[in-house]
């Protein structure tokens, strides 16, 4: 049966408040509220035969808490008998008893909140915030959206799911999917496996990737980059956008529905879309439907 017991603290917020959270196992949030302060909870979940062996796993796990002036850390979580270096806690929280337990933690804090959160096991997510945010895991998914600042989101395995965001981001994912919508600044994007799509990009473009197709939408204002070692690219532009098209496929086609003006040189009046692929088609067409507003 699953056994649960609730932590809560409330810290004191200031001008310059940053959150640095860590998780090893369960569920990271961090929301952005209009509050004075921060309100912390932790569910511990635990799988036992009965209710006294639960209560000895929650008692033997610490949660570590502290605020030193504006900085606030909470994690990562830790046995009082570990006695491993890195590596080892890894593995020992794999197996036996650090395997039946996890920790689900929800982090409110005000929306000027510098954010640093991270786990090993389990989704990162961070909404709501006009601060810095750094939001990184090893296996899970990672969420950030509706954030007045710059970005930097990482997994291991797992999908990126970025939107509404103004300021410049940095991604990158190993085995998953990337998605990037509605971004202000600059974004630069790497995945090793899995399938990049793009909305409504204001800022520069910088995608690298070995294998998975990206697909782009929406105006084409700054630079475009697109690296493939495998995979498709398919860009929908909106039909006033003015480029230079600069496209090359080692084995696949190359094809724009665009009225093209042969130029060599690329004009320092229009942004220059760079597209390569090794092994896989390139489409450039006009979009369909309108892009989406940013508001």
């Amino acid at each position: 049966m699953e056994y649960t017991r609730t932590i809560e603290r409330t810290f004191a917020a200031s001008d310059d408040l940053k959150l640095v959270v860590a998780n090893r196992q369960g569920k990271v949030e961090v929301r952005g509220e209009d509050r004075a302060d921060v309100a912390f909870t932790a569910t511990l979940r635990a799988r036992a035969e009965s209710e006294e062996h639960a209560e000895e796993l929650f008692d033997a796990l610490d949660l570590p808490m502290s605020q030193d002036r504006g900085k606030i850390e909470i994690g990562p979580p830790e046995f009082f008998d570990d006695e491993f270096d890195d590596m080892g806690l890894i593995e020992s929280w794999l197996r036996g008893r650090r395997d039946r337990v996890r920790i689900d933690m929800v982090a409110l804090v005000p929306v000027a909140c510098v954010v640093d959160a991270s786990n090993r096991s389990g989704s990162v997510e961070v909404t709501s915030t006009n601060g810095r945010v750094e939001a990184t895991t090893r296996a899970g998914g990672v969420s950030v959206t509706e954030v007045d600042g710059d970005v930097r989101a990482e997994t291991r395995s797992g999908t990126l799911n970025l939107r509404s965001v103004r300021g410049s981001v940095e991604g990158e994912t190993r085995d998953g999917s990337i998605t990037a919508e509605r971004i202000t600044g600059p974004l630069e994007l790497s995945s090793r496996s899995g399938a990049v799509r793009l909305d409504t990009i204001e800022g520069p473009v910088q995608v690298h990737g070995r294998s998975g197709s990206v697909r782009y939408r929406g105006p084409i204002a700054h630079a475009v980059e697109v690296t493939l070692r495998t995979g498709a690219i398919q860009l929908s532009v909106t039909p006033d956008s003015s480029f230079f098209l600069d496209a090359e496929s080692g084995r696949g086609s190359v094809w724009s529905e665009f009225d093209v003006d042969a130029a060599r040189d690329a004009s320092a009046d229009v942004p220059t879309v760079r597209l390569r692929t090794s092994r896989g088609s390139i489409n450039v067409a006009p979009t369909r439907e309108a892009a989406t507003a940013f508001v």
